[in-house]
């Protein structure tokens, strides 16, 4: 599966982090009952620059994510939710990509 960005506006788009989490994730506290999932992957773009996120420059199209799903791994049922922090011009977005899996 490929996740790809496009950015039609005139300014760029700057990827600030991106987290992803599974449903079957352990929850932040297990053991005080928090339903707060811990992310199974973190980046943060500010502190660790990363070259497949650079910021979008106006009109420009590119594939980000190139998400192989091994279905060896894979539960019978299983959600992922990949959540984007960017920046365009001056305001700061939050979105969510949500990805369920199928036998």
């Amino acid at each position: 599966m490929n996740i790809k960005f496009k950015n039609l506006t005139r300014n760029k788009i700057a990827f600030i982090s991106k987290k992803v989490y599974q449903r079957n994730a352990q929850p932040v506290s297990a053991e005080r009952g928090d339903p707060v999932p811990v992310p199974t992957e973190f980046a943060d773009f500010k502190r660790e620059p990363d070259p497949d996120f650079e910021p979008l420059e106006p009109h420009e199209n590119r594939k980000l994510i190139n998400w192989e799903i091994h279905t060896n791994n894979q539960l019978s049922e299983d959600v992922a939710n990949i959540v984007f922090r960017i920046r365009h011009m001056q305001h700061e977005y939050t979105f969510n990509i949500f990805i369920a899996y199928h036998k």
